[in-house]
């Protein structure tokens, strides 16, 4: 009887504490809500002058690893755009919020290592109106494709740092460990 009343308070903290900071302004374009299992960021990401929904769900996957986290983009249409990142290895991958200027972007971000190999990639981009795409920014660099990969790293390093010293990490399961906005 002890133990579980130990571990219920803890949890019941957590769970008031995550509850009464549910409303954060990462800046002036940006705002995101955190919820019980998942958390919405309101931004332009189709760049059309109207504030679209980004949601982040994680609840299943934090209840078991081999489960998916989805992320969707709606606007007044409804679901345009979905993606789900996970811990299995296949899903790895991050989602970072940026902003530059007055514009609000998704990144994509993969760095993956593995048996001696690396294989880096970003792609920066904002959603038409549909849904659709619109690759701003992207690099990639594989350590078979070429010689001086390692040139190629550093210079891919540098432009990905660039985006990352301007965002806000939504989610990400790369090299297997979770990292959720608001979690710690």
């Amino acid at each position: 009887m002890r133990k579980s009343l130990y571990l219920t308070i803890p949890i019941l903290i957590f769970t008031l504490s995550f509850a009464a900071c549910n409303t954060v302004e990462v800046n002036e374009n940006v705002t995101i809500k955190l919820r019980n299992g998942y958390f919405l960021c309101e931004a332009d990401i189709t760049h059309d002058g109207t504030t679209d929904e980004i949601k982040v769900d994680y609840q299943k996957m934090l209840k078991d690893s081999q489960n998916l986290a989805k992320i969707t983009v709606s606007n007044d249409s409804g679901v345009i755009w979905q993606d789900e990142v996970g811990m299995p290895h296949s899903s790895w991958g991050g989602y970072y919020l940026i902003s530059e200027e007055n514009d609000t972007y998704l990144m994509f971000y993969l760095p993956e290592e593995s048996q001696g190999q690396i294989a880096y990639m970003f792609q920066l981009f904002y959603l038409d109106e549909n849904g659709v795409m619109q690759i701003v920014d992207e690099a990639q660099v594989n350590s078979w494709e070429s010689d001086d990969w390692e040139k190629k790293l550093t210079e891919f390093e540098q432009k990905v740092s660039l985006y990352l010293d301007k965002g806000e990490l939504l989610i990400s399961t790369n090299n297997c460990e979770t990292q959720i906005y608001g979690l710690e």
